[in-house]
């Protein structure tokens, strides 16, 4: 018996849980919660409930964007049983979306985008499609800007064209808030008989210092608990699965690279393993901020994770996000996907515990492998004791 965690929106959620165990048909149950596994805090109780009932509780007013614990408490008659430290549920309180999320478009290539800040998010992540709305785990959208600030320009556009900006909210640890939206259109291209005057060593200069300072990102994920021998961008996962990650920073340029940052915004929903580093092992911290000096042309960054994926109350796609910056270069992003498979859920050893107990106590059915066993055990006092007065 398990509490979980639905509606988690502004700041509130709704806590629900299930009575798997109740021998005396008029039983109670409460929720306990904090912002640490100490749970502090306590809902009214949930009196006059039986086996099979369902019941919930609302939380309002919580700190968006962070971490809470949530369990429960059951009597059973005499009997009372706390969900364990171990087994509490944690959940993060989703952050609000970007307000105030606009856009000014400069000409048929360059707009600017500007947004405020939402509650409870540490950074803004910007995906841009052609004519449909990106959806943050859609591979094939653009994503265009990760980080802290309140406006981005995206000179990449082109003319006669219709987009479409979709932001959101994201906490220090992957969880990312409803998306903010604005949809923009280029005009067509316009010819001009004017002659522009561009000098031939300029152009020479630029295209030469781009093309000797350019790299690639890539990261891709496999389930080893699955078996899978091939790196790729999506997989499905179960509670309990170990998924290994694999990223890589290549010098795809004619220069050397220098001051090379790998970011991971890890997801709570994962226990990291081992983290190596250019086949190095690093300690865990070092996922969020991995460094390098130097990288010559062709060869490879890569950083190498392992991660058990935990239990989870919801079901959907996970969203791990990569950074990769070097130089003075545009920094790059990449994500890959996780799909959670449904969660089949036991009754948890507690409440069978408790269900056996209290059916003793009120005179309920009794296994009849132990009944047998009681049996057998006064007949062998009986007839040993029956021994001892024959002599």
């Amino acid at each position: 018996m398990k509490s979980q965690v639905l509606k988690n929106n502004n700041g509130a959620v709704a806590l629900y849980a299930k009575i798997n165990e109740c021998t005396d048909k008029n039983c109670k149950a409460r929720f306990i919660w904090g912002t640490d596994e100490t749970v502090q805090n306590q809902t009214k109780w949930i009196e006059n409930l039986k086996k099979g009932d369902e019941f919930s509780y609302p939380l309002i007013n919580l700190e968006k964007g962070k971490p809470h614990y949530t369990g429960l408490e059951i009597q059973m008659g005499s009997l009372t049983f706390k969900t364990k430290a171990s087994d509490l549920t944690k959940f993060i309180t989703t952050p609000d979306k970007p307000a105030s999320f606009s856009a000014q478009l400069k000409n048929n290539t360059n707009v600017v985008l500007s947004w405020k800040k939402g509650e409870g998010g540490n950074k803004v992540l910007i995906r841009r499609n052609i004519n449909i709305c990106p959806d943050i785990s859609d591979l094939t959208s653009d994503t265009i800007y990760l980080g802290e600030g309140l406006t981005f320009e995206d000179a990449s556009l082109t003319p006669n064209t219709s987009y479409c900006y979709r932001a959101w909210m994201i906490t220090s640890d992957g969880t990312y808030s409803a998306p903010a939206e604005i949809t923009i259109s280029t005009k067509a291209k316009t010819t001009t008989t004017t002659p522009v005057y561009i000098p031939q060593t300029s152009t020479i200069q630029t295209a030469t210092k781009q093309a000797e300072k350019e790299f690639s990102l890539e990261s891709t994920l496999r389930n080893i608990s699955l078996n899978e021998t091939q790196f790729r961008k999506n997989i499905t996962a179960s509670a309990g699965d170990n998924i290994e990650f694999l990223i890589e920073v290549k010098n795809t340029g004619k220069d050397k690279l220098e001051n090379i940052v790998v970011k991971n915004l890890v997801n709570p929903d994962l226990t990291i393993k081992n983290v190596f580093v250019n086949n190095e092992n690093r300690s865990l911290d070092s996922l969020e901020h991995a460094f390098l000096k130097e990288l010559k042309k062709d060869e490879i960054f890569r950083v190498n994770f392992t991660a058990t994926l935990n239990e989870y109350e919801s079901e959907g796609s996970m969203v791990l996000i990569t950074e990769a910056s070097a130089d003075n270069l545009s920094p790059l992003l990449d994500t890959v996907n996780i799909q959670k498979k449904p969660l089949e859920r036991d009754i948890d050893d507690d409440s069978v515990k408790a269900s056996f107990f209290a059916n003793i106590m009120a005179g309920g059915w009794v296994p009849w492998s132990i009944l047998i066993l009681i049996v057998l055990a006064l007949l062998i006092v009986y007839f040993s004791f029956k021994e001892e007065r024959r002599k």
